[in-house]
């Protein structure tokens, strides 16, 4: 079903098989493929439905694949879930995911089941995250049992990010900085790993592991810069001084750091500013000018 939908996409496009074979496989190949008489790799379904100029959400709408419509209904349908949050919704997202999971042994739909059981634990037990945490076992483990990262462990790691420890963040976020720096441009998603860099730097400082930190904030700052990124860009580049100055690294720049800073306040995100000044005040960074305009 995948390859004929690849192939429909394709002529409704206009492309010859050439152009979209072109440097990902052999037209022959393609054509096989689109006949079921050859398997689909992960790696080359990405980089066709890149060379189509559709995403994976727009390539679900044109099959009719029910596995497929079923993990898109999904997604969807647990972001809104975990957006409004109650005892009986939550109950019912559980049991429709371990359905899904038993009809098409697909251990996606087991992943979300953990992730709403966690919400499920966090709205039962008043914010008990430890227990929460027990409840996620299952996706730390398989986490750090897989040795190559796709784009499936990167958005997976960065949805249940805020129910590790510190530490914990930290140990899996190596993983995750591994695969963004071995291959992350085949996935053109550049917020998720933002997101993901830039709260795994905060997590290494309070973890007390700077040089990761310093290494996160690193990354953020080499991808492709653009304004609507500006609120993120200023936020790595801030987490990345505060490491440098507890790696006594000659890059840290006390009046870089403030004018970063001060920034934040000239764009009207105060409560980002005060966030940002509680968090060096707890790293004992006391920058004067801050200060006094913290204090007014």
């Amino acid at each position: 079903m995948i390859e004929k939908t690849i192939k429909s996409i394709r002529e409704e496009k206009n492309f010859s098989q050439k152009y979209v074979a072109d440097g990902i496989l052999t037209s022959s190949q393609l054509s096989k493929i689109e006949n079921g008489d050859q398997k689909l790799t992960v790696g080359h379904f990405i980089k066709i439905l890149h060379r189509l100029c559709i995403t994976f959400d727009e390539f679900c709408l044109f099959t009719e694949d029910e596995h497929i419509l079923a993990r898109t209904e999904s997604k969807h349908y647990i972001a809104e879930i975990l957006q409004n949050a109650n005892l009986p919704r939550l109950k019912e997202g559980i049991k429709r995911m371990d359905n899904y999971h038993k009809k098409f042994n697909d251990i996606y739909f087991y992943h979300m089941s953990c992730v709403l059981m966690a919400s499920h634990t966090l709205y039962e037990t008043n914010n008990d995250y430890e227990k929460a945490r027990e409840v996620l076992t299952p996706i730390s483990d398989y986490l750090n049992s897989v040795e190559a990262w796709f784009y499936y462990e990167l958005t997976l790691f960065a949805n249940v990010l805020f129910l590790y420890s510190s530490v914990d963040a930290v140990v899996v976020g190596k993983n995750a900085l591994k695969r963004i720096n071995e291959d992350y441009e085949r996935f053109k998603d550049y917020d998720i790993a933002r997101s993901l860099l830039i709260n795994l730097a905060i997590y290494s400082l309070d973890a007390n592991q700077p040089m990761l930190a310093f290494e996160f904030s690193n990354k953020v700052l080499a991808f492709p810069q653009s304004t609507n990124y500006l609120y993120d860009i200023l936020l790595a580049k801030i987490i990345n001084q505060i490491a440098c100055f507890k790696l006594r690294n000659n890059e840290y720049d006390n009046n870089y750091l403030t004018n970063l800073v001060n920034t934040l306040k000239l764009l009207k995100l105060d409560d980002m500013y005060r966030e940002i000044h509680d968090f060096m005040i707890k790293h004992n960074i006391d920058l004067a000018i801050v200060s006094k305009q913290y204090a007014n």
